[in-house]
């Protein structure tokens, strides 16, 4: 007899970023281990679509040829009320996992709103998994996101920060939030893995690189003001500067301007999203965290790995204690330029110093970040709901 749960995991968007990359790799794991009896709900489809089918029966809560229709179609379609509505797809659609009799539903993120609207009078246990910090949850219906915390019978906080965050802004019952923390990946610990350390060039260019979409809450206009900074200031040494991330932006574009006009597009440079993303952090001296806000910055367990020393402004977040908890680089007081420049003199001038930042970061991502981990700790929780 099988007495597994069936469980339900709602995807609030099936795209490359962190959230729906975190669900998919504890998906994995819970699959691999057999523990659970596992269903997809994808509220927006993306590029991780075909990974979330591979794990086990998957819905969409818009249908999927929706995708294939042009725009003459969608609006003949729209025009002529045909029976194959979205409306009409989403009921039939709530019938079908009513008669799966669910016993646990659990949202990816507080970005599930809809979803958790949707269903929120389903009969099974309820789950929020929460990633997001104020900047980004400021801007949700909190009417909604009170609904879910107080509606949730589990409540998990992917970071000590966001765990904060909740109890200082909401009432929430503690009794019910789960505290886990995130995780290198397999795939992208395998990824780094397969390159290998690159050769150092005979003139070595001091490489910093940063990461994430060019915007203002990840402070890529403070890691291109500070890369200006440093290259005049210290003009005896060959710097490069890289940020790897969607620069499609308006920020991009005029940052990119800032740079032409400091004359320095070819030592800082936007090199744009990339599905290996590894290849350039394999390259870097140091990393840099420049963002105003990030519960945690999954880059910066990436970077670790590589052994690259981090460097990030002592935002509210949890990178910070990790760089401290583990003495893998320096935490710097907000925008405070003097004090990252005296950290890159001292990496440059002591390279034992710099060596061992990384090797702490490393050890500390295999020892205490890893995914099997941290999966056995929300199934635990799981199974006692």
């Amino acid at each position: 007899m099988n007495n597994r749960k069936l469980i339900l995991f709602v995807v609030h968007e099936s795209k490359k970023s962190g959230a729906p990359l975190l669900l998919l790799q504890l998906l994995k794991e819970f699959k691999a281990q057999g523990c659970f009896s596992i269903d997809i709900l994808i509220n927006k489809t993306g590029e991780l679509d075909v990974a979330f089918e591979a794990i086990g029966t998957t819905y969409f809560y818009y249908p999927k040829y929706l995708l294939e229709l042009n725009l003459k179609s969608k609006l003949l379609r729209r025009v002529l009320h045909q029976e194959t509505s979205i409306k009409n797809h989403q009921q039939k659609l709530y019938k079908t996992l009513t008669h799966k009799r669910y016993d646990v539903i659990y949202f990816n993120s507080l970005g599930s709103q809809s979803m958790f609207t949707y269903l929120e009078n389903y009969p099974a246990k309820k789950v929020t998994h929460i990633h997001e910090l104020h900047a980004v949850v400021a801007g949700m219906d909190q009417v909604v996101v009170k609904s879910m915390l107080h509606n949730s019978n589990l409540l998990i906080s992917s970071c000590k920060t966001i765990t904060e965050f909740l109890s200082n802004t909401y009432t929430i019952d503690t009794n019910k939030l789960l505290e886990n923390s995130v995780f290198l990946f397999k795939d992208r610990k395998k990824a780094i893995d397969n390159l290998g350390k690159p050769d150092q060039p005979s003139n070595p260019i001091f490489r910093i690189g940063g990461c994430g979409g060019v915007e203002a809450r990840k402070g890529t206009d403070l890691f291109v003001d500070f890369a200006i900074k440093t290259i005049k200031e210290i003009p005896d040494v060959a710097f490069e500067f890289i940020w790897v991330g969607n620069d499609q932006t308006a920020m991009a574009t005029q940052l990119t301007t800032d740079i032409k006009t400091a004359g320095l597009q070819e030592q800082i440079k936007f090199v744009g999203s990339t599905a290996h993303p590894e290849v350039h952090f394999n390259t870097l001296n140091l990393f840099f965290l420049s963002s105003r806000e990030e519960a945690f910055g999954l880059v910066g367990l990436e970077n670790a790995y590589c052994q690259n020393p981090l460097v990030s402004f002592d935002i509210n977040g949890d990178l910070p204690l990790f760089i401290n908890q583990y003495n893998s680089g320096k935490v710097i007081p907000e925008f405070e330029f003097a004090v990252f420049k005296t950290f890159i003199l001292k990496l440059m001038k002591d390279k034992s110093y710099a060596k061992s930042l990384g090797e702490n970061g490393k050890a500390a991502v295999v020892k205490d970040f890893n995914s099997a981990a941290q999966a056995t700790i929300i199934q635990e929780a799981l199974n006692k709901l």
